[in-house]
């Protein structure tokens, strides 16, 4: 059977009249290395049985939720008076919107289980070059919809989505003042990002740098495309019972350790870092790397991790995340499927990664947001291979309700372009599991599931 997706309409809404003064918001250092980046892109299924009559909310809601989060209405620009990089609004600026419907498999299309890619293309709406932000809605009759989020990303980080999303959800569920009561609004102010030592200049040069080796084509920057057209997506879950076991076993393998006189540093062992373990040595197993070099990079939001009284509230909307990258030879950390040590290699050098944005260096992330920049060019300069992280568990993407029920099912569909893994928290126990989700070809993803599967039953 081929399976169709209708366009119904097309249309673009806007913030309400009037409802916004003309403003420009200058990019800071944390904005400017997605300049050159992908899109993201994040499918939202939600399950109710009559999609059409939610329409009308879903629309006016979100045309007052732009009034608060308008930068995503807006054009990314040179600004006239500095020749700078701005984000800039002005009063009818407005997000496109595409309106479908689908005779797709929608139970099909939940499930965690290896799925065609291509089956997830037409639920998520193409960005256009001026926009900054478009959206899908795609109604599958006696089933549900989908809401299909892209997203430049510098515009907004993955906290900053989702508080536009959660608020958005808030005011359709809620009208307009209750969620006003409810909700935290975004703030803007970019003097909170303060750039003593010329970091957004340092960055820019090496952005600019890279987008003129490709031509100077937008999204030029990126990891390694997987490049491969057939290719399936798969969620994994880790269950809080299941992060316990493997807690365990790294405690376990650290005490025999340091028991032989190995190192007696301490490591923080959290869910998050052991979810990214265990992807990490599975996939570099299936991926049969050797001695070559393999690299894990993950984004840490700064808020509240800034030094020198720079606390930045969590309602602050733009960038504001750094990122990780470990490195290890790929032998090293894919040891036989009975020897721990590779695993609590790759715990430890994710875990200590972590530690140094926390350690003594008087300036914080701010340290090292122009070096991680250059490394992972660097990297995807050598042709090594390195794997990133695209969500975070604390994000919250089960909590959105539009007033039609939390998702059944949340999509990273960019992580096709990017050859990243995606990370959410467990919708279901109790939201303290981890799920992740990866695109791979078919070959790969079942030598992955394998390793994945085994490395979780050996212990």
């Amino acid at each position: 059977m081929v399976h169709t997706v209708n366009v119904i309409d097309q249309s673009r809404l806007t913030p309400p009249s009037g409802s916004v003064a003309e403003t420009s918001l200058p990019l800071t250092f944390f904005d400017v290395p997605w300049l050159g980046v992908h899109a993201v892109r994040r499918i939202f299924f939600f399950e109710f049985s009559d999609s059409k009559t939610h329409l009308p909310s879903l629309k006016q809601s979100l045309s007052i939720a732009l009034q608060q989060f308008y930068p995503l209405a807006g054009t990314l620009r040179l600004s006239p008076q500095t020749g700078e990089h701005e984000i800039h609004y002005t009063d009818g600026d407005s997000v496109p919107l595409t309106i479908a419907e689908s005779d797709l498999d929608f139970h099909e299309l939940i499930v965690d289980h290896p799925r065609d890619t291509a089956e997830f293309h037409p639920l998520v709406a193409e960005l256009p070059a001026s926009d900054l932000i478009s959206l899908q809605f795609t109604l599958f009759p006696n089933s549900g919809c989908s809401i299909g989020l892209t997203v430049h990303h510098v515009v907004a980080d993955g906290s900053s989505t989702m508080q536009f999303m959660k608020h958005w959800a808030s005011i359709c569920r809620l009208g307009h003042e209750l969620s006003l009561m409810n909700s935290l609004l975004p703030l803007y102010d970019r003097t909170l990002i303060p750039d003593p030592k010329g970091l957004k200049r340092i960055i820019l040069d090496h952005v600019m740098m890279s987008m003129g080796k490709e031509d100077q084509k937008p999204g030029s920057i990126q990891a390694q495309s997987q490049q491969q057209r057939h290719m399936v997506r798969a969620t994994f879950v880790l269950t809080q019972a299941k992060i316990e076991e493997l807690r365990q076993r790294v405690t376990m393998a650290r005490a025999a350790h340091m028991e032989e006189g190995g190192e007696k540093k301490p490591i923080h062992v959290s869910s998050f870092v052991l979810m990214c373990t265990h992807v990490w040595v599975c996939l570099t197993k299936a991926r049969a790397e050797g001695d070559q070099m393999v690299h894990f990079g993950f984004a840490v939001d700064c808020r509240g991790r800034m030094k020198r009284g720079l606390l930045v509230p969590v309602t602050y909307f733009g960038n504001y995340i750094t990122m990780c990258i470990v490195s290890a030879k790929g032998s090293d950390i894919a040891m036989g499927d009975d020897d721990d040590d590779g695993f609590v290699a790759a715990c430890k050098g994710i875990s200590r990664a972590i530690q140094r944005l926390d350690g003594n260096d008087d300036d914080g992330v701010l340290g090292g947001s122009d070096r991680w920049f250059r490394r992972l060019l660097s990297i995807l300069a050598s042709g090594e291979r390195i794997i990133t992280v695209a969500g975070s568990p604390k994000l919250g993407v089960y909590d959105i309700d539009f007033g039609f029920g939390r998702p059944r099912k949340v999509e990273v569909i960019s992580i096709e372009e990017t050859g990243a893994i995606s990370l959410a928290e467990s919708r279901d126990d109790a939201g303290r599991g981890i799920e992740v989700g990866l695109a791979l070809p078919k070959h790969e993803m079942e030598q992955f599931t394998y390793y994945y599967e085994k490395g979780l039953k050996n212990h």
